[in-house]
């Protein structure tokens, strides 16, 4: 199950009451059911100023297909080169306990560790995206 809770009206069923297959969404969902190897999930959109809808999306395999391609052209082109060389990096680094390299994260602006216990923001424009659990107030993952 996906659970969302917009702050903004956006529109996650078209008039059929499916949600659109270019919406955001859908492909956070086919990813995970990929994942997970499951061929449904349902959708929980919570919406206090109005009916809460529940929708089951089926997965999609043309979709998944196309994630996938794009997973591994984004990998290849990106992720590859930043882990040989480095060559996107902006981030702030600072010098680890063992004279590793090590990020900054959350809002207490910590290095991480491979022990840390971490959520990842799913909203593309949050400037931190990964969090401690005691940072935010988590002990444990559902």
């Amino acid at each position: 199950m996906e659970i969302k809770c917009p702050t903004a009206k956006d529109s996650y069923v078209d008039s059929s009451g499916v949600i659109p297959r270019e919406h955001t969404y859908n492909s956070l969902i086919q990813t995970t059911m990929m994942v997970v190897s499951v061929e449904w999930c349902d959708l929980y959109v919570y919406r206090p100023e109005s009916q809460c809808i529940c929708i089951r999306v089926k997965a999609d395999k043309d979709l998944q297909a196309n994630i996938v391609n794009k997973t591994e052209l984004y990998f290849k082109q990106i992720v590859l080169p930043e882990l040989v060389s480095r060559k996107f990096s902006s981030l702030t680094l600072v010098l680890g306990e063992r004279g590793q390299h090590q990020r900054k994260i959350c809002v207490c602006q910590k290095p991480s560790s491979p022990s840390d216990k971490v959520v990842i923001c799913s909203v593309s424009k949050c400037s931190i995206r990964v969090y401690h659990f005691l940072c935010v107030g988590l002990e444990r993952a559902v």
